[in-house]
């Protein structure tokens, strides 16, 4: 077969499969808030100013959570879905009762909404209203993220090779991946597809700097990564990572130029911190009520190895393209992708969860909400499972690169001797 055909091949099933992607959206997406996405609905109502309760009493968390997701979504408010509130507004009661799991909390409202079903409509629930608007804009975020962030990883293969077979990859990683598919579907309010979104920015524009070599471009790259450690906390290591690799090569005008694109999101954080919390220096992001950072030889097994819960075998495709990383050509993005993804899975490995090492301990207050340890060690397991497989949603645009020269490394290595290079084979 031709690279032509290859190349064709792979951009039909590409569209095929961004189609397929698009139509599960649209018939299975569901708007519920729960857990995490309890505490970013409860920020984006404060930021845009809603007079109305929380939407439950104790917002414990929500001081905990990094705020990148929830201030993003202020802009598809402002811009789209609150001009459409002023046009439209009915009402539609619902009553809320807790539910059975074992994290404790309840799903609001407590049966799967869909997406498409919350339109104009707000949900009375006691005390309190689960407002269309305010999941509608934190929906539009997401999805947003998600395909723009595939659009980015595509153009990241580009700036790889232009003629190169591979695109198709992006949506198969994503397809193959339950727990990927699980926060498209299930949980979109969460904020992977938006950090998930962030990670494919910061590939391209990476990418696209370390070959410009351009201060522009370096620029643009610090302030994407800024932006996602403001969304997820833990990814500073990454921008660590990063400066330190580029210290290594010496490169201190980009090292320079990264580090302030990303310290122009600290303005941000502190007007944050003023409006929610009064003090500009409010700081219970680094608390750590949920994840203790320990080594536990047993969680580890469970997130790498077990057949249960562990990556090997439930993000499959994003583990066999960071190991293509490892084997593939060692150009210098590439290698500061390996070494952020190196590190991140290091840290997740050793963030290890409170309710992991309480297992059928019955329930457990957290800031004065109950907690409901898992009761089972199957119930533990798809603990693990949920939470370590979402955070390597972030690895995913690394493992792309690492994915598409995957089937050369193992020609080169399997090709015997006098046999003709692979491109000999697929030129007419």
């Amino acid at each position: 077969m031709t690279r032509g055909r290859l190349w064709l091949a792979d951009r039909i099933l590409f569209v095929i499969l961004l189609i397929a992607l698009a139509i599960l959206i649209a018939l299975f997406s569901q708007a519920n808030i729960q857990s995490d996405s309890i505490d970013y609905y409860a920020i984006l109502q404060k930021l845009t100013g809603n007079d109305h309760p929380p939407i439950v009493e104790n917002l414990h968390f929500m001081a905990e959570r990094s705020p990148g997701y929830s201030l993003a979504a202020v802009i598809p408010y402002c811009l789209v879905v609150w001009p459409l509130s002023m046009a439209f507004n009915t009402d539609r009661q619902i009553s809320v009762q807790d539910q059975d799991g074992f994290q404790g909390m309840m799903q609001i409202p407590p049966y799967p909404l869909p997406s498409t079903g919350i339109f104009f409509h707000d949900f009375y629930l006691g005390g309190s209203i689960f407002q269309w608007k305010i999941i509608l804009a934190l929906l539009i975020t997401s999805y947003l993220a998600l395909f723009g962030g595939i659009w980015l990883i595509a153009r990241t293969l580009r700036l790889e090779s232009k003629n190169m077979p591979g695109i198709s990859i992006i949506l198969l990683v994503i397809l193959a991946s339950p727990i990927f598919m699980i926060n498209v579907l299930q949980t979109p309010s969460y904020a992977t597809l938006f950090a998930f979104g962030l990670s494919c920015g910061f590939s391209f524009s990476f990418t696209r700097a370390c070959r410009s070599k351009n201060r522009v471009d370096e620029l643009l790259c610090g302030l994407v990564l800024g932006a996602l450690v403001l969304t997820r906390l833990e990814t500073a290591l990454m921008l660590a990572v990063v400066m330190m690799c580029l210290a290594a090569d010496r490169d201190f005008r980009f090292c320079k130029n990264l580090a302030a694109g990303a310290i122009t999101w600290l303005p941000v954080l502190f007007a944050y911190n003023m409006v929610l919390f009064g003090n500009p220096f409010h700081a219970s992001i680094l608390a750590g009520d949920i994840n203790l950072i320990m080594i536990n030889p047993g969680y580890i097994s469970d997130c790498l190895i077990n057949p249960a819960s562990g990556v090997v075998f439930w993000s499959t495709l994003t583990v066999l393209g960071i190991i293509g990383l490892c084997v593939g050509r060692k150009e210098r993005h590439q290698r500061v992708f390996l070494a952020c993804s190196a590190a991140m899975i290091g840290l997740y490995l050793v963030r290890v969860p409170v309710m992991y090492l309480h297992t059928g301990a019955g329930t457990m207050e957290i800031g004065g909400i109950p907690i409901g340890m898992p009761a089972t060690r199957d119930s533990a397991l798809a603990l693990v499972r949920s939470d370590m497989n979402r955070y390597l949603t972030l690895l995913v645009p690394f493992a792309v690169l690492g994915l598409q020269g995957l089937p050369g490394v193992i020609f080169r290595a399997l090709r015997p001797p006098g046999f003709p290079p692979r491109k000999a084979l697929i030129e007419p």
